[in-house]
């Protein structure tokens, strides 16, 4: 469960935002803390949010966007409502560009194979992040990738020394999604809720990323990758960093099925 803050932080929203989705009743919180009236939301409303954000972009008001959801919108009733707002937005393109690519992400998706409202792609500016970091490559001649990876964890969760608040990730700048010719460099990020007085962090930089939410055990998340690698390459997007592999909801919870992991890439157009 995130507190609003933490959840605005990993939605992109504003918490104005948040408070003002629930007030019209698009999205409410999983639960509420009768002591304090406090609000916490599961990992799970994250795709809530896409599912808001991806009527939005297509144009539609929060009073529309509360009847779509409501009505439980089909991906063949959503695919014929976004060809009619690519037609339209396609006469306003100079000033309408960005909102416009990503209208184009979603009808993408819903027609080449009518993925679910999970699997949608939104690109967003992540801010920057203090954390505690390790990072290391990989040699398959020592341990096997399972080892390496448990090895790399417990030795962060060792001196990250406060519980964890924000979603933990990985970061991978070669041999997996990115320069997969190359040996493992992985990054496991513990992110801080605040700047610490210690001489162990590091503040991942601001960046402009495409993100996809992938639901479902990790060993499948390469499906996502490629969906999202596919998009990127229509639309001229080039990868610029190191791909972040986000756990908000792993290994803790008991069903594989129910993971929610986010992929972000930075990216950076192909000019």
């Amino acid at each position: 469960m995130y507190k609003v803050s933490e959840f605005s932080k990993i939605c992109g929203l504003s918490i104005d935002t948040i408070k003002h989705y629930e007030t019209v009743g698009l999205l409410y919180p999983s639960y509420v803390d009768d002591i304090n009236n406090y609000r916490f939301y599961a990992a799970t409303k994250i795709v809530e949010v896409q599912k808001i954000q991806m009527l939005k972009d297509a144009g539609c008001s929060l009073k529309e966007i509360k009847y779509h959801l409501d009505a439980n919108i089909t991906a063949a009733e959503l695919t014929h409502l976004l060809e009619e707002k690519i037609e339209t937005m396609s006469k306003k393109i100079e000033q309408l560009k960005e909102q416009h690519n990503r209208l184009e992400v979603n009808y993408f998706i819903l027609n080449n194979g009518g993925m679910t409202f999970m699997n949608q792609i939104v690109v967003k500016e992540v801010e920057p992040i203090w954390a505690v970091t390790k990072r290391e490559v990989y040699d398959e001649t020592k341990e096997t990738f399972d080892e390496f990876c448990e090895r790399m964890w417990n030795s962060l969760n060792q001196v990250a020394q406060e519980p964890r608040t924000i979603s933990c990730m990985s970061i991978y700048y070669a041999g997996l999604f990115v320069h997969t010719e190359k040996p493992i460099d992985m990054e496991v990020v513990e992110p801080l809720a605040s700047k610490k007085d210690r001489n162990d962090i590091r503040q991942l930089p601001k960046v402009k990323v495409a993100s996809i939410i992938h639901v479902g055990p990790l060993n499948t998340i390469g499906e996502s990758y490629q969906l999202l690698l596919t998009w990127m390459k229509e639309h001229k997007y080039e990868i610029s960093g190191g791909v972040r592999e986000i756990y908000h909801e792993g290994e803790w919870s008991k069903d594989a099925d129910q993971y929610v992991t986010e992929l972000q890439v930075p990216i950076s157009i192909n000019s």
